[in-house]
């Protein structure tokens, strides 16, 4: 926890990353963070040499299992804004044209499916977020694991998603179509746990391969695999 907070003094990973390249590259977190939690667990009493060998053993693997979550979440939440913001512009320029052009054939999407495919995209920006909360209550202390500029371009996203959601909605009950159930404009529990799953086994995975653990990483990922089928 102590290193995400000097981590997130850092606006962006990238300017996080660069510093440290720049000044020691042996304190990036994969080198230096299992070598302190390796130190603490062997400054503790233990009953006997395998005592402590199997306690080193846990602190580097549990460390290691948190930078692996942390890098996940990094990663997956920057690929979820970028291919979110492309649908997002796609989206609301079918809205804009819905509006501005002549009745006609070949009019392109109605506007119920518009407001249908943005609500949904909406959905799945909340939850990712709410997967996010989950993995970081229960692996990171309810620390954010996600970086100043990452969380600030988040925001503006969601925000974005639902002004345009909202405008859709009201166009479509004015146009005289009922309004829609509000848990339609909830995400799917299952959706949640899908990505919750795709966060912590994807970081078990490598922290077992990472630590020596190979048979387990791949008897995992294929347990995972073959629940997401």
């Amino acid at each position: 926890m102590a290193w995400l907070a000097e981590a997130h003094a850092y606006d962006s990973f990238e300017a996080y990353v660069s510093s440290v390249i720049e000044a020691d590259p042996s304190q990036l977190p994969m080198d230096r963070l299992p070598r302190e939690a390796a130190a603490v667990a062997r400054g503790q009493r233990h009953g006997t040499a395998r005592d402590r060998d199997d306690a080193i053993h846990r602190a580097i693997r549990d460390v290691v299992l948190r930078v692996h979550l942390v890098l996940r979440i990094v990663d997956l939440t920057d690929s979820v804004i970028r291919h979110e913001e492309l649908l997002l512009g796609l989206l609301t320029a079918h809205v804009s044209l819905t509006l501005t052009r002549e009745e006609g054939p070949g009019g392109g999407l109605p506007l119920e499916q518009q407001r249908d495919l943005l609500l949904g995209r909406v959905a799945e920006l909340l939850a990712h977020e709410e997967a996010r909360t989950i993995v970081e209550t229960r692996y990171l202390g309810g620390h954010s694991s996600i970086f100043p500029a990452t969380a600030r371009r988040w925001q503006k996203l969601i925000h974005d998603a639902q002004a345009a959601a909202v405008i859709t909605l009201r166009l479509v009950e004015l146009d005289g179509a009922d309004p829609i159930d509000d848990e339609r404009q909830l995400p799917d529990p299952g959706r949640i746990e899908a990505i919750v799953a795709d966060f912590v086994e994807v970081a078990r995975v490598k922290t077992l391969d990472d630590v020596g653990e190979g048979h387990a990483a791949v008897a995992r990922l294929r347990r995972w695999l073959a629940s997401s089928v």
